[in-house]
């Protein structure tokens, strides 16, 4: 992905792969998650969206990942990928439900603010009480207005401003 000189390669260049990681992860083969999950992947445009689609298999990896990462934008990426996983998988086991719902949970109140939006995202696919309770909480007194708006989304249910649900 990048070229010997370390510069990025061109845009056209650049819609190849992205086309190629989305054709990749559309195979949903979990023999692909250790390639897609690689962060010159993943956290080019929607590839999120291809690794996430993967389903239960993409948690345990996307978690370990999120945990060894120190970059934010990727950790981000692992978070949105995460929060696919809740979208497009019904039937995910209880345990990475709760695995995915704890990280969430813990980055909603993130000092980095993309990471707190993501987490915040990925908590509107709960719906318990202790979910509520933080969301509600974030929403009545987070002192920055697009927190305080994201979780009041969140708790509505309703697609977030740009998204299709």
């Amino acid at each position: 992905m990048r070229l010997d000189d370390g510069t990025e390669p061109d845009e056209e260049y650049g819609d190849y792969v992205a086309g190629l990681v989305a054709e990749a992860g559309a195979l949903k083969n979990p023999a692909a998650i250790n390639a897609l999950i690689d962060p010159i992947l993943l956290d080019w445009g929607y590839n999120y969206r291809s690794l996430g689609e993967i389903g239960d298999p993409v948690v345990d990896p996307a978690i370990a990942e999120f945990h060894r990462s120190t970059n934010l934008l990727h950790r981000g990426t692992l978070l949105m990928t995460l929060t696919v996983v809740m979208e497009e998988t019904s039937s995910l086991q209880k345990e990475k439900r709760e695995h995915i719902k704890a990280l969430a949970m813990a980055f909603s109140v993130s000092s980095d603010l993309g990471l707190r939006l993501v987490a915040i995202k990925c908590l509107a696919e709960f719906h318990d009480s202790d979910v509520t309770a933080r969301l509600t909480a974030i929403k009545d007194h987070d002192p920055l207005e697009v927190v305080r708006v994201a979780a009041g989304f969140a708790l509505r249910g309703i697609a977030f401003p740009g998204d299709s649900r």
